[in-house]
């Protein structure tokens, strides 16, 4: 019995504790179950149970104050989540139009042509990667650490039906959206239409930039002297001012050529930090260097160019370094940076044949600085890491190799698709696999894993 009355007493205390007020009949009811219990029991109800049914029946029997309501219990504050934690990052594009504020309308635009996306990125644990179809976008971080603007360029070729933006948080949490394209028919290629397209004329309104640099000549003699890297700078010059670089070549005003006693530390600086300052938005640049490039031999990330004023002995002070190159690149507010390099970047002094300063051991890590740049960019260099950049009389009369075959792509052979424009991607392509077969596979150029304008024409050819 004393299990029942137990029973009956957790009943009365559930009750109280749930605030359920009976009817005062229910009372009543209530009252006769006690005395019922007790009698049964044939004594007292154990002193404690009927403190306890007593204490939570006074309220329902209308002794005593009346019961006030259970309040719910307030809800704990949620814990604060950690930075970056609970979302996933949000996408925002700003251009182009059809996808800004949340559109998704479909683009139709002819193949061979790059959809240039600008946008921002929004996560309370900070960006660390934006994409956009598996390339890595340019992005800026704002001083909130908690948002970033992007930009980057979306080739569409024949079978081109959507263009995909990533972003990864912090947290490794990442988001992506999707945009439907519809490449449009293209028409025939004439001579006559490469012509009025190359150079840009499809939409853009800028103006191109150059700095070329050739160093075969060191004043230091512990620096071994090249025998074509000013060749090469002076062949890659003469082209970009060509009529087949596109609307009559770059103007004189826009170009910067510096070879060997020229290329001082200082020219070379104030060639890339003031000079292609003078970019704007709507600009595309181009930077060419061949010549001699290592890392400083006590701190291997630190990487140089080596002008022809640098002292080995004294290389922080004296060499170029290539985060001034990035600076330049950075700063710079063209739309489109191209790097061209046919320098390699290594641990010691190389042969003669060769432009390395021995083994290349660090070009992913100059890749790697050079991919933060603001806009679309690319770095296209003379070879991978653990390889040296050749040059020699065999190819075309007296060029670095890479270059050789860089100057016949311009000239229409890598017009793989003989539309008589040779596009930037065609370019790159060519040109590697060119000097992958010339060497043998012992060097093969190196192209960034960045988002560019693979369509951007080079060059005009009648070939």
């Amino acid at each position: 019995m004393l299990r029942v009355r137990r029973s009956f007493a957790l009943a009365f205390l559930l009750l109280a504790a749930t605030a359920v007020r009976p009817e005062p009949a229910d009372a009543q009811i209530l009252k006769r179950m006690k005395e019922r219990l007790q009698e049964k029991a044939g004594q007292k109800a154990d002193t404690l149970v009927d403190k306890a049914v007593d204490a939570a029946a006074k309220p329902l029997l209308g002794g005593g104050e009346k019961a006030t309501p259970a309040q719910p219990a307030a809800p704990a504050p949620p814990a604060p989540a950690a930075a970056g934690t609970g979302a996933e990052p949000v996408i925002d594009i700003l251009e182009p139009s059809e996808w800004a504020g949340g559109g998704n309308r479909g683009i139709s635009i002819a193949p061979k042509r790059s959809i240039l996306v600008r946008g921002t990125v929004r996560h309370a644990g900070g960006i660390t990667d934006v994409r956009i179809n598996g390339a890595r976008a340019a992005f800026t971080v704002d001083p909130s650490g908690m948002a970033a603007s992007f930009s980057g360029y979306a080739p569409v070729a024949a079978d081109t039906r959507q263009v995909e933006i990533a972003a990864r948080g912090a947290d490794g949490r990442v988001a992506s959206r999707n945009f439907p394209v519809q490449p449009a028919a293209a028409a025939a290629p004439t001579v006559a239409a490469a012509a009025a397209d190359a150079g840009g004329l499809r939409g853009f309104k800028g103006r191109r930039w150059a700095v070329v640099i050739g160093v075969s000549d060191y004043k230091d003699p512990a620096i071994p002297d090249l025998r074509y890297a000013d060749e090469d700078a002076r062949a890659v010059y003469d082209f970009l001012r060509s009529p087949e670089a596109g609307l009559g070549g770059i103007p004189a005003e826009n170009i910067l050529l510096l070879l060997d006693q020229q290329a001082t530390a200082r020219s070379i600086r104030s060639a890339l930090l003031t000079f292609l300052k003078q970019s704007t938005e709507d600009d595309v640049i181009f930077i060419y260097l061949a010549g001699h490039g290592m890392p400083d031999p006590q701190r291997l990330n630190d990487l140089y160019i080596l002008a022809y004023d640098t002292e080995l002995a004294d290389l922080a002070a004296t060499g170029v370094p290539m985060e001034d190159i990035n600076q330049a690149i950075t700063k710079a507010y063209a739309r489109s940076k191209i790097l061209f390099t046919d320098a390699c970047h290594s641990a010691g002094v190389g042969a003669g044949g060769s432009r390395a300063v021995n083994i290349n051991q660090i070009n992913g890590l100059f890749l790697d600085a050079m991919s933060t740049s603001s806009g679309g960019f690319v770095a296209f260099t003379a070879s991978e890491a653990a390889q040296l950049s050749q040059e020699g009389a065999e190819w075309g009369g007296g060029h670095g190799v890479y270059t050789h075959f860089l100057l016949e792509g311009l000239r229409g052979d890598a017009d793989e698709d003989k539309d008589y424009i040779v596009t930037l991607g065609e370019l790159m392509e060519y040109t590697r696999d060119r000097v992958r077969r010339a060497t043998r596979n012992a060097q093969i150029p190196t192209i960034s894993l960045t988002t560019y304008d693979r369509y951007w024409p080079m060059a005009i050819t009648t070939r």
